[in-house]
């Protein structure tokens, strides 16, 4: 008999058992003959407990191993399923191993192209719950597009700079500027975890020229190249900028 099933006009459901008397057609049969329990299965309605820190996007860095465990409840045991963007999984990268309470979503070296809304659902008969979560792989960003010297007067040389066309798959947060006098080709920072896109840089020597360079900057660190710009920034003597000639 299967739940909701009429006997005898009378409606049962999951949770209640019934007793029926089995009669084998004998005639002395005492009153009351012989009865069997006829026990129905308990069904729960399917639940997934999606972890609290899984229901804000989910970031890892690029080459990460990525293991999550989201737990479910339902009875029978309930049928669960996975989709990536609303595709199924590909379980080449991805590999999904399910219990009875829970399902263990694992991917051994995660790339940017496994970001993406997972989705996980668990089935019982009729009855369906969902959940989804956000993954985001990220990793170091490309250097500034480009760098350039757009002014130099007394002391100082102004740059610009564009944004990289590569940002690790998340925000770029800042970019590191770098001075280099061409006379020992010697690297020192002058700027870092800087936002905007054009800086002054100031306290330079006369005389001298300086090369230029910027690292962009997000969550995972600095990028591994620098972007370095293709004028030199010559800081002229006053002799020469009021139009003198020096005198030997």
């Amino acid at each position: 008999m299967s739940p909701g099933q009429i006997l005898g006009g009378a409606s049962f459901q999951t949770s209640q058992s019934l007793t029926v008397r089995v009669a084998e057609g004998r005639s002395d049969e005492p009153p009351g003959g012989r009865f069997a329990p006829l026990m129905f299965p308990c069904l729960h309605r399917p639940k997934v407990r999606l972890p609290r820190f899984l229901r804000q996007r989910y970031v890892a860095h690029n080459g990460t191993k990525i293991n999550l465990t989201i737990p479910f409840s339902g009875k029978p045991k309930p049928v669960v399923s996975w989709s990536k963007d609303g595709q199924p999984l590909d379980t080449k990268k991805v590999n999904v191993r399910s219990t009875d309470k829970d399902s263990i979503l694992f991917i051994r070296t995660a790339d940017r192209a496994d970001s993406g809304v997972y989705e996980m659902s668990v089935k019982v008969d009729d009855f369906e719950d969902k959940a989804s979560l956000t993954l985001q792989i990220v990793e170091l960003p490309g250097p500034p597009a480009s760098v350039k010297v757009v002014d130099t007067w007394g002391f100082n040389a102004a740059l610009e700079w564009t944004p990289p066309t590569d940002n690790g798959n998340t925000e770029i947060t800042g970019y590191t500027i770098q001075k280099a006098d061409k006379k020992t080709g010697d690297w020192f920072t002058v700027m870092e975890h800087y936002h905007r896109l054009n800086a002054t840089v100031s306290d330079l020597i006369m005389g001298n020229s300086y090369n230029f360079r910027a690292f962009s900057e997000n969550k995972c660190g600095i990028s591994e190249d620098a972007t370095l710009a293709k004028e030199a920034a010559d800081i002229l003597k006053i002799a020469r900028m009021l139009g003198f000639t020096e005198c030997h």
